[in-house]
């Protein structure tokens, strides 16, 4: 629950992050400087974290369309998204079966040579046949001890090992 303060790592560009464990001591608003809370999901009851399974996540929402994006390996730069190849109209279930390494019959590209992302589908869009979008199963409140009010709707961001965007290396 407390501050380490003998840890300080570099996250992104970051140089020095404050790594705080298991909780935010403080209100996020308070925080002057980045921060990494540390296990803080260990005990935390959201939904969504079950989708880390990529299985879970295919068999509950495996029909679900979405646009990917793909560049090649090896990652010697960063690609603007325009710069990437495009795929619209996939199916959230053949990327799951991508990622873990399976063949995908709709994705024409080689996990072992090039990477790929599906970013910021809101679940606004992504889950508009769900009551409540699946907000619920964002509950950042939950995660983060407080109320928070954010604009818009929670997004999922899922891809490989190597997949970046300029604002997300």
């Amino acid at each position: 629950m407390a501050e380490n303060a003998n840890e300080s790592e570099r996250f992104g560009h970051y140089r020095a992050v404050k790594v705080l464990q298991e909780a935010c001591p403080v209100s996020l608003a308070q925080l002057k400087e980045p921060g990494v809370v540390r296990g803080a999901l260990r005990r935390c009851r959201w939904p969504a974290l079950q989708w880390a399974d990529l299985e879970v996540l295919q068999r509950e929402h495996g029909q679900r369309q979405i646009p990917l994006r793909f560049g090649r390996k090896p990652v010697n730069q960063t690609l603007w998204e325009g710069q990437c190849e495009r795929l619209d109209d996939i199916p959230l279930g053949e990327f799951c079966s991508w990622l873990a390494g399976k063949e995908a019959a709709s994705i024409p590209y080689l996990k072992e040579e090039w990477w790929g992302y599906c970013s910021y589908q809101h679940f606004e869009a992504l889950f508009e046949d769900i009551e409540d979008c699946n907000r619920s199963s964002a509950n950042f409140a939950e995660l983060l001890e407080e109320q928070v009010s954010a604009p818009g709707a929670p997004t999922l961001w899922l891809g490989s090992k190597g997949a970046r965007t300029p604002c997300h290396q």
